[in-house]
């Protein structure tokens, strides 16, 4: 891994764990507001963020092509993008029903929900181009690893 890439990747690592954390923010917080669509929005997008570290993360180690074959990221890039034509719905719904119902931003409207669709949405996007980007890394290089970096565990 060059020095660009390197940075490249720990700078998604940092945002795959601000994802995580401020899905599960979002998630506890909408609960103690009772708006139970925003706070499940909140949790699917921390659950998508640690998907997307996760697979950063291993990549990283030099450990992917141990835990993935192409054809599982294959999967991960589908469900990207059924995932992400449901948030991008589910979103437009929300905002739609926010325009109906003349609500304007309520902490328990539908707008929230609409907003942390949208952030899902993000998530779910990236998954495919996350999933893309390996799965073509895996099929070019198959049983090759990235070169040794300092959190790497293999030897």
């Amino acid at each position: 891994m060059e020095g660009r890439e390197r940075r490249c990747l720990l700078v998604k690592i940092v945002f795959g764990i601000l994802g995580i954390i401020s899905g599960i923010s979002i998630f506890v917080s909408f609960l103690h507001y009772k708006n139970y669509s925003a706070a499940i929005w909140g949790l699917l997008s921390a659950i998508f963020a640690s998907i997307n570290l996760n697979l950063h993360v291993i990549y990283r180690r030099g450990a992917l092509h141990l835990k993935h074959t192409p054809e599982s990221l294959r999967v991960v890039k589908l469900s990207g993008v059924i995932l992400s034509i449901a948030a991008l719905i589910a979103a437009a719904i929300y905002f739609i029903l926010v325009g109906v119902y003349h609500e304007g931003y309520k902490i328990d409207g539908f707008a929230p929900a609409g907003i942390f669709a949208l952030l899902t949405l993000k998530w779910t996007v990236q998954l495919y181009f996350t999933g893309k980007k390996y799965e073509k890394f895996l099929r070019t290089s198959p049983g090759e690893m990235p070169a040794k970096g300092p959190y790497q565990s293999f030897e």
